[in-house]
This record gives C-alpha cells, sequence and structure tokens, in this order.
C-alpha cells in the first residue's frame, strides 16, 4: 500500500491532484481516502503521521459485512497494527476509518487523546485487548471534574464491532458515558462483551440515536432508560443474541395525557431470555415510528395487546418461538398494518389469522 515516495509526496505536499487526496486553500494534505480502492495490501505506515495536517483518514475495506458482501467486494489485505503515532502526531485527525481489513493488535491509546476525533470506525477486524479499559486513564475515573477534563468529547460516531474486544461496561456508568456527550452512534456487536447493561447508562448518553450490542454474551435485564420517554433521540436498539433475562422494560407515563412521541424505528430483542408478556404501552408509545419489531426465540408468554394494532408504521413484525396467545381482532388489525407476521412456532393464533405463516 505505502512506500517512502508516496509518504514523502504527502509530506512535502507535492499530491494535490492525486486520486483519493484533498488540499486546504494553501496546499497542504488533508483527507486521504483510499476506502473500497481495490488490491490494498501491506501495513499501515508510521511515516503518515508526519502529514500533521491530515484530518481525515480512511483505509477500509467493503462497506458490506461478511453475510451482506457480494463476491466481488472483499476486506483489503491490509493487516498489521494500528501505529502508536498516528494517535501522537495527527492531532487535527477528525474521522477515523479503518473497517474491514485485517489489522490485529490493540487499539493505541493515543488515539483516545483527540479532542478534535468525532467519527472513529474500526470495525471489522481483528483487534484484541479490554475494550473497557482503553481509553486510560481518564474515562475510568469515578467523576469528571469539568468539561475541560473531556476526552473525545466531540466523538458522535464509535463503531468498534465484529473483532474480538473484550470486558463489561463499566459499573460507574454515568461518569463513564457523561464522557461522550455527542454520542450519537455507538456499535459493539459481535465482540466478547459478558456482563450486565448499567441501570443508568441510557439516561448517560442523551444525544444516542442508534445502539448496537447484538451478538455478544451479555445478560441481565434491559434498563428501562433505554427505553423511556427521555431518550428522545433513540432510533435503533439492537440488543439481539445475547443472554438478557428477566422481562421486558415498562414505559409509565400519565394515563390522563398522550405519551410524548417516540423516535424508535428499530427494537431487535430476539434470541434472549425474556419472559412474561409484552408491556401494552409499547403500542402507545411507539405507534408513530417502530418499524422493525423483533422478539422471536424467547420465552414471552400471554396475549398480544390490542394496543399494539396502533404500531402504524410497522413493516416488519416476529414474534414467533415464544409461548403468545394471538386473538382474531389484534391478528387481523396487525396482518392490515403489517402484511405478514412471523408469529407461529411455539405460539397460538386465531386460525382465521389472514396473514400469520410460519417458517419453522
Amino acid at each position: 500500500i505505502w512506500d517512502h515516495q508516496i509518504t514523502s509526496s504527502l509530506i512535502t505536499n507535492g499530491c494535490c491532484t492525486w486520486k483519493g487526496i484533498s488540499c486546504n486553500q494553501h496546499g497542504l494534505v488533508t483527507k486521504l481516502d483510499l476506502t473500497y480502492e481495490k488490491k490494498l495490501f501491506g501495513t499501515l505506515p508510521s511515516e503518515l503521521a508526519l502529514a500533521t495536517n491530515l484530518e481525515v483518514i480512511s483505509i477500509s475495506g467493503s462497506p458490506y459485512s461478511a453475510m451482506e458482501r457480494p463476491n466481488s467486494f472483499l476486506k483489503s489485505d491490509i493487516g498489521g497494527t494500528i501505529p502508536d503515532l498516528w494517535g501522537d502526531l495527527l492531532t487535527n485527525m477528525r474521522v477515523l476509518h479503518l473497517y474491514n481489513n485485517k489489522l490485529i493488535g490493540s487499539i493505541p491509546n493515543s488515539i483516545w487523546n483527540h479532542e478534535q476525533l468525532q467519527d472513529l470506525q474500526l470495525d471489522g477486524n481483528q483487534l484484541t485487548g479490554a475494550i473497557f479499559s482503553i481509553p486510560p486513564p481518564l474515562l475510568l475515573t469515578e467523576k469528571v471534574e469539568s468539561a475541560n477534563d473531556q476526552v473525545m468529547k466531540k466523538i458522535n460516531v464509535l463503531d468498534l464491532s465484529d473483532n474480538q474486544l473484550l470486558g463489561s461496561f463499566p459499573t460507574n456508568a454515568k461518569s463513564y458515558w457523561t464522557q461522550f456527550p455527542h454520542l450519537e452512534r455507538l456499535s459493539l456487536k459481535g465482540n466478547m462483551l459478558h456482563g450486565t447493561l448499567p441501570n443508568d447508562m441510557g439516561l448517560a448518553l442523551t444525544n444516542l440515536v442508534e445502539f448496537h450490542i447484538q451478538k455478544n454474551n451479555l445478560r441481565g435485564t434491559l434498563p428501562v432508560g433505554f427505553l423511556s420517554i427521555d431518550r428522545s433521540h433513540l432510533k435503533w436498539l439492537a440488543a439481539c443474541n445475547n443472554e438478557f433475562t428477566g422481562t421486558l422494560p415498562e414505559i409509565s407515563f400519565s394515563q390522563k395525557d398522550s405519551p410524548p412521541p417516540s423516535p424508535l424505528e428499530g427494537l431487535e430483542l430476539q434470541n434472549n431470555r425474556f419472559r412474561g408478556s409484552l408491556p401494552d404501552t409499547y403500542g402507545l408509545y411507539f405507534s408513530h415510528s417502530l418499524r422493525v419489531f423483533d422478539l422471536s426465540h424467547n420465552f414471552l408468554t400471554g396475549s398480544i395487546p390490542l394496543k399494539y394494532a396502533e404500531l402504524q408504521d410497522l413493516v416488519s413484525l416476529s414474534l414467533h418461538h415464544n409461548q403468545l396467545t394471538f386473538g382474531q381482532e389484534v391478528c387481523v388489525a396487525l396482518c392490515y398494518i403489517v402484511g405478514h407476521i412471523q408469529m407461529d412456532c411455539g405460539n397460538k393464533h386465531h386460525e382465521d389469522c389472514p396473514c400469520c405463516f410460519s417458517n419453522c
């Protein structure tokens, strides 16, 4: 991928007309974008840190996951580790995309020292290490004294999914996650996380829009903070393929007033160990937003609340492999909205349900 001549050109600003290179008005290189370029191989050069005006680095493979990727899209052959010098010297870096490569080793501590870093995507590699000890030492402190003590305080996208990272969520959730005041997308799926989700984590991430923690080994209950009426920004919660237990979080609001509108579009909780009945408040709270609703492969019981017929924007509803009962009225109403419902396989639905089907 690299040689000394290329590095020298970047440093001496002799490459502003090259493909994938952008420069500012002074002729200084500010962006390097080699995303999706074919036949990328080798390792990431430490010397790139000498191009200190770089604000955007994107050296990534296919944007598709392994299951979605067409044959024409492959991971790049860029391996090795992320150079420590990148974090030490590239102090202007706002965007670092290194996803879908073959990178190994741990994430350099120096990467987390950037006050300007807004978008960090390292997903789809083979990175290792303890995930919640990687911004040391500041983010492990029990208390944040002031906004000036924060690092990564501008980060809004943090994607470390599909690696081999270990760890459990910090118990001091409020003081930990309030150090990411602008975080909108957090994806940690497909790692080796364990333990529980702290009760106040959802309340601490006040601007969170997407939260992906599927395909880990998380257990315990799902905190109500992620679905509460205070979550005015959350659009997608994917916590499937874990070991969560207990009942589904109840959302409470005054029955005298209509609940405030929720923006939640996707709720994926399948392949866990949830028990109990379906909260009827979901029908009202998510009535004008929820599009994907998957609770399949759990241990849910009881009947489907008639209020679920108020989920007017549903396009996908999966409730199969539970022990639920579907009355004719709610079946017909949901069929009119969704078009088809995958809810057989262990459930009992009315024989006149016009759109129920089995995919057992």
